[in-house]
């Protein structure tokens, strides 16, 4: 179980990323982040449930303890019984720098 977890989490570390390329998190929004995604401190990411893509997201990024955050399923976790987590998230640093 903690395998698929971590599987999990690195895919959408990795989704983050392939992400970031095509939309810069300083376009708008709140505290850097593009508009549809929200502003959130890695403090109350963490109260939510362990989040490592977030961390990731931070720490590539400038590691000030925020990151943006967008919905992109809820509830998608139900079909694995004892999940920590019930919703996937888009994650990126609140402070990517411009692209293009």
């Amino acid at each position: 179980m903690t395998k698929r977890l971590l599987f999990l989490a690195v895919l959408a570390s990795a989704s983050a990323v392939a992400v970031t390329g095509g939309a810069s998190a300083n376009e708008g929004g709140i505290g850097g982040c593009s508009a549809g995604f929200e502003y959130i401190s890695l403090v109350d990411v963490l109260n939510e449930g362990p989040r490592l893509a977030a961390i990731a997201a931070d720490v590539t990024g400038n590691n000030d303890g925020y990151v943006c955050r967008r919905l992109v399923g809820d509830g998608v976790f139900h079909r694995y019984p004892g999940s920590l987590n019930d919703k996937a998230y888009i994650w990126l640093d609140n402070a990517e720098p411009q692209t293009g």
